[in-house]
């Protein structure tokens, strides 16, 4: 409270409240009659009631001031009653300061107020014109109360400019605080005891609010008639008899006033929202009904409502989209240039209006495009055509971008790809060189370029690739970057999500073009060498040479997908019916497998246009070359032969019985007791090559100098298939010219005492230096086993090979180790040897000084094991029974040196003892083990008597003394009496 004794004034009634001399309680209930007033009141004749506030003494100071000071005119917009307030500042002196004077002046039945406000500090009268609809005798609970809005009026001139108009507080009768509205809304609202604020989640408020929804229309009716209504006022608004308001201007004002959910109190959102509703089936808006282009603009205007009307403000596609296009196929028409400029979008948007997007161009695209079944060719007409319609969707589609919300709806995203798909259906894109349109579809698996900028000089291999690629007619993109500059970019923007590429845009051209190419026989069958050659060279220098690592997976598809042109001018593609390809030489490979001279086997060898062609651009040096080498041979293209490494995995290690590594199971399984795996390397190029019969010596230094896929160790004595390979086909080159396996050829020196009896590699043809290599990988023997020996000896005495040896003796296995093994040679065969005795000597020697050798001819001395030389170079193999070691007597020597013939002819005897019996251990060998007869029988001495015409007697005698005394010592005294008889006759 501000007065403790407020007074009041009325016709005849002049009477007090009194709060002091202790009636606090009720001073306020019991009215106390003044016989006369305190002090000297206003003149009768200006007023008709008077109250009078006498101000407590705590109440007084500036604050007080300030409160006066803060009071408004629109403080008497609803008070009906109260026409005029008058505030009097006196100072100490009671002399008028200052005075401030506000009044309320009613226009047209109260349909306008004028509220005016005078001070002492200035002449000029403020006036404030506001447009007030009421609804009295709204029904309710109390009967009945009026609720009502104001719209400011004085604004209304600058409703041509952006200008935010000033927010006016709520009314509840006397103002509150702003809730956002631009207009003044009054009702009987409840509200807090501050007097700041409403009653939130009141019935009764809500109540209100909902009531007040039908105010919106009823205002847009009154401003309608505003310009009749303040040509009928008599008072000075705005406007002139040249320059009157018009219907268009209160209506746009109208629309400024209407507020959107973001710029008011969150209580109100509800109320606005339906209002809105309210109107956008009753409110006509200004449109063009003709093209924009005519002069007399007015009498083409017309009014429809905002559901009709399309939301464009770009100039541009308004002359594309002409009024009569709009009308003809839309049923729709521009909204008038002022309204356009001037009118908030978001608002016209609520109100119904619709922007202008995707599916009406392709809609009107289609049609006309489709008008006449007209064909569409490349003219520069047509091409600037499409130009235009290009901007046009451009600019729906950045509209629905810009649209309040849109990056927050999943459901956009789906839209906006369907839209996109269907553009791509559109034949509407020009490309260079061809006569007619295309759509974006027909390229779905390809890829379609920018113009290439002249300013960048590309490489040649890019040059090439990018003149063959489907590219855009640049007279398009010229036009628009002519005719309006700041579109290019958004219009690039926009062919680019449809699938137009940059030329630096490597990866996507491969993708999109090179991939698809090399995929599909029809396409790259009918490019040219020089592209074909490009397309490699391109993946090789832009995406595997920056960064090998990021490109290994599109390495492993390029090595069935690549087309590589060969050395006899075809394009195949990589391995397709087991068609390999090879290095050359002028590829830096030393040793090309094209070096090799076959007959009947041809490699396929990689043309070297690669090289020759992009020789001063990219292979100007070795290392080039090298790093180009090594990207091929991640394409499985290599000088040698093509290796594969597979994984074969076995249960255990008796499944290798079927496997390769059969004879392996021995030698693993006690190491072995679970699921294994042998990673093997194999090549069946190779196999193909070394089981033909072009085994000749130039394709055997070519093997021999590569051990790419050689050199590693068998694990747990695993070789792997191409090392079985190497060692199961004959192809190392030996002295003399033929083929072996390299498990039979030897690398020994020159001197060594078996150099001839062993298939020797040939250095000269392959010069091997790699001891590893030769020894430990393809398995060359650099000495001669005693068993080699013994094979060897066996060959040629019995001529026995080595698989028949080893089939006798394996056949006669479950003999006792001391039996003899029958022979099964037959006996009239002589086997022949071109060598000295002293060399058999050795081999002899060599034999029996290995246990397991000796004991294996000692189980063959039943067949011919005997070397007896016939001249100095040559000799032949005996039978054990058909030598003898030596004749103790002399006897047996004089007839034919060494042979003895027996008595029935049918056998002759040789004696070694000349070539053996200097040398202990071979004398022991013969006599002891083989058990070579010592010395004739009587038997083989009895024939000496038979032919004794011609002998001396010396030599007679000796011989009748010589077998009488082993006549006696053998008890065969009677089969020697009648030899002697009949020798004595003749003698």
């Amino acid at each position: 409270m501000i007065s403790y004794c407020p007074e009041i004034y009325s016709g005849a009634y002049q009477f007090c409240f009194d709060t002091m001399n202790g009636t606090q309680q009720i001073g306020y209930i019991r009215p106390i009659w003044l016989d006369k007033p305190t002090e000297v009141l206003p003149t009768r004749n200006e007023w008709l009631t008077c109250i009078r506030l006498p101000i407590k003494q705590d109440k007084q100071g500036d604050g007080l001031q300030r409160n006066f000071d803060d009071i408004q005119p629109i403080l008497l917009l609803f008070l009906n009653r109260l026409r005029q307030i008058e505030i009097i500042h006196e100072n100490n002196n009671r002399l008028v300061s200052i005075c401030s004077k506000f009044t309320r002046i009613d226009h047209a039945q109260g349909q306008i107020i004028e509220l005016q406000e005078r001070t002492t500090q200035t002449a000029t009268v403020m006036k404030q014109f506001w447009l007030v609809m009421k609804l009295s005798e709204v029904k309710c609970d109390v009967e009945s109360t009026t609720i009502a809005i104001a719209h400011p009026l004085n604004p209304i001139d600058q409703c041509s400019s952006r200008q935010v108009l000033s927010t006016q507080p709520l009314f509840a009768y006397l103002p509150l605080r702003s809730y956002g509205f631009r207009f003044i809304l009054q009702a009987d609202f409840e509200i807090t005891a501050s007097r700041q604020e409403i009653l939130r989640d009141n019935r009764w408020n809500d109540w209100l609010k909902s009531e007040m929804i039908q105010l919106f229309p009823l205002t847009y009716e009154r401003f309608q008639h505003l310009p009749t209504l303040l040509a009928q006022c008599k008072f000075d608004f705005h406007q002139t008899p040249t320059n009157p308001l018009t219907k268009i201007q209160t209506l746009k004002y109208f629309l400024k006033l209407i507020p959107t959910r973001n710029e008011i109190d969150p209580y109100f959102n509800i109320f606005v929202d339906k209002s809105i509703q309210c109107l956008m089936g009753i409110i006509r808006l200004p449109v063009f009904c003709h093209d924009d282009d005519d002069d007399d603009d007015e009498q083409h205007i017309d009014w429809v409502l905002p559901s009709q009307c399309v939301l464009i403000r770009d100039t541009f596609i308004r002359k594309i989209f002409s009024q009569d296009l709009l009308l003809s196929h839309f049923n729709s028409y521009y909204l008038h240039d002022e309204f356009l400029k001037e009118c908030y979008e978001q608002i016209l948007i609520k109100l119904g209006f619709h922007r202008l997007d995707f599916g009406d161009i392709l809609k009107l695209i289609r049609t006309l495009y489709k008008q006449n079944d007209q064909v569409h060719s490349t003219k520069t007409t047509n091409i600037e055509q499409i130009a235009q319609w290009l901007l046009c969707i451009d600019y729906s589609l950045q509209q629905e971008r810009e649209r309040p919300g849109f990056n927050n709806d999943d459901d956009n995203d789906e839209n906006e790809m369907t839209t996109m798909n269907e553009l791509k259906q559109l034949k509407i894109i020009p490309l260079r060189h061809q006569s007619r349109l295309v759509s974006f579809d027909e390229f779905e698996e390809r890829t379609i370029l920018f113009p290439l900028d002249k300013s960048i000089k590309f490489e040649k291999h890019l040059k090439i690739i990018l003149d063959d690629l489907p590219t855009i007619d640049n007279r398009l993109l010229d036009y628009i970057e002519d005719k309006y500059p700041r579109r290019i970019d958004s219009v690039k923007t926009l062919l680019t999500n449809l699938g137009l590429c940059d030329a630096r845009n490597i990866r996507r051209i491969y993708s999109s073009h090179i991939l698809p190419v090399i995929n599909d026989d029809s396409q790259w069958s009918k490019k040219s060498d020089a592209i074909l050659i490009a397309y490699l060279i391109c993946i090789y220098k832009e995406l595997y040479a920056p960064n090998p690592e990021t490109f290994t997976y599109e390495m492993e598809k390029l090595k069935t997908k690549m087309i590589i042109k060969t050395r006899d001018g075809k394009f195949v593609r990589l391995d397709i019916d087991k068609t390999i390809i090879h290095l050359t030489s002028l590829y830096g490979c030393s040793k090309s497998l094209e070096y090799l001279k076959l007959s009947n086997h041809q490699f396929t060898f990689i043309s070297n246009d690669y090289i020759q062609q992009y020789q001063n651009e990219l292979f100007y040096h070795d290392r080039e070359k090298q790093k180009f080498v090594i990207f091929l041979n991640e394409l499985n293209l290599y000088d040698f032969f093509q290796m594969k490494y597979i994984d074969k995995g076995f249960i255990n290690v008796e499944k290798l019985v079927d496997s390769p590594w059969a004879n392996e199971i021995s030698s693993i399984s006690e190491l072995i007791h679970e699921p294994f795996i042998i990673k093997d390397w194999y090549s069946d190029e190779f196999e193909r090559l070394i089981s033909s019969k072009d085994n000749d010596i130039q394709q055997s230094s070519v093997i021999c100098t590569r051990t790419r896929y050689m050199n590693m160790p068998p694990i747990k004595g695993v070789e792997s298939s191409f090392l079985r390979l190497l060692r199961q086909h004959s192809w190392i080159p030996v002295v003399g010219g033929k083929l072996f396996k390299p498990t039979d050829v030897y690398c020994l020196k020159s001197n060594h005492q078996f150099h001839r009896y062993v298939p020797h590699v040939d250095l000269v043809k392959v010069p091997l230096k790699d001891v590893d290599f030769m020894f430990n990988i393809l398995g060359l023997r650099k000495e001669i086993t005693s068993m080699t020996m013994f094979e060897l000896f066996m060959k040629w005495s019995c001529n026995l090979d080595r698989d028949s040896l080893y089939h006798i003796i394996n056949f006669h296995v479950n003999l006792p180790e001391n039996e003899t093994i029958p022979c099964t040679m037959l006996r009239t065969t002589r086997q022949s040897c071109l060598d000295k005795i002293e060399n058999i000597r050795q081999v002899y020697q060599t034999i029996i000084s290995n246990n397991q050798t000796h004991r294996l001819l000692l189980r063959f001395r039943l067949w011919s094991i005997v070397f007896v030389p016939r001249t100095g170079n040559l000799g032949d193999f005996l039978y054990v029974d058909e030598v003898i070691w030596h004749d103790p007597h002399s006897l047996l020597d004089i007839t034919n040196n060494t042979t003895l013939t027996s008595r029935n002819s049918s056998m002759q005897y040789t004696f070694i003892r000349p070539y053996y019996g200097q040398n202990p251990t071979l004398s022991s060998f013969f006599i002891d083990l083989l058990h070579v007869k010592q010395q004739p029988t009587l038997e083989d001495y009895l024939p000496l008597l038979s032919n004794v015409i011609n002998r001396k007697k010396e030599y007679i005698w000796r011989c009748i003394d010589v077998i009488t005394r082993l006549a006696f010592a053998q008890n065969k005294q009677t089969l020697v009496r009648g030899v002697f008889a009949k020798t004595l006759t003749e003698i």
